[in-house]
């Protein structure tokens, strides 16, 4: 099996959805079994808009109670977090191009079993397109089934 296959797919927010002056709604996202995740924000169109909240926080169970930001995944930090190629993590806005996407790495051990990312729109005379997802990998046993994948069907060329 390619390593590619060992993974996990789960869907954080609704699919292209335009938000304005709101937290996102997000599905927090289940560890259990996987050592790493990646979560993926994907900007459509950024129509005068900006994020005022932006990282990922860990917490004990699924209900997002006991919730603490991880290290270095808070784009609103003012301790001046760096991102892989040297310079500061800012919070996506008004001069993010429109199609581009980020990521957010996380190492899963030493955490709490659950995730969630937390992103906030301001209150600005336009709206973004914002969708997000999570790609969990280094499963300790691989998913063999669609489900377990979190996917719905799974087709292999």
């Amino acid at each position: 099996m390619n390593t590619h296959q060992n993974t996990k797919f789960a869907s954080v927010t609704p699919a292209a959805t335009a938000h304005d002056n709101v937290a996102l709604t997000t599905t927090v996202v289940d560890t259990l079994g996987f050592d790493y995740a990646q979560f993926y924000v994907y900007f459509g169109a950024v129509n005068a808009s900006s994020l005022s909240v932006l990282n990922i926080s860990e917490m004990t169970d699924s209900t997002g109670a006991n919730t603490a930001i991880i290290a270095n995944t808070n784009f609103a930090s003012t301790a001046g977090i760096t991102a892989i190629d040297g310079s500061t993590l800012v919070l996506p806005g008004t001069t993010t191009a429109s199609n581009t996407a980020l990521r957010i790495d996380v190492d899963c051990k030493g955490k709490e079993r659950y995730l969630d990312l937390k992103a906030t729109v301001d209150n600005t005379t336009g709206t973004m397109l914002v969708s997000a997802f999570c790609l969990l990998s280094r499963a300790g046993q691989a998913p063999i089934t669609e489900a377990g994948q979190g996917h719905s069907q799974v087709a292999r060329g």
